[in-house]
């Protein structure tokens, strides 16, 4: 079975190794950064996230 080439495959930053997570890091950090979006704005998203699944 093969996958068609469009089809593009979630990655998980636990399957790069560490060098490939610093640069995903700042990679997603600089298009955050771009977009206008802070570390601030990312946290407040995760808890409003949280607090509708109802996790602690």
């Amino acid at each position: 079975m093969q996958l068609r080439k469009n089809v593009k495959k979630r990655v998980s930053i636990n399957e790069l190794c560490k060098e490939d997570r610093e640069l995903y890091q700042d990679i997603m950090e600089e298009i955050l950064a771009i977009r206008g979006i802070t570390p601030e704005d990312i946290l407040e998203m995760i808890e409003e996230r949280k607090s509708k699944l109802n996790l602690k």
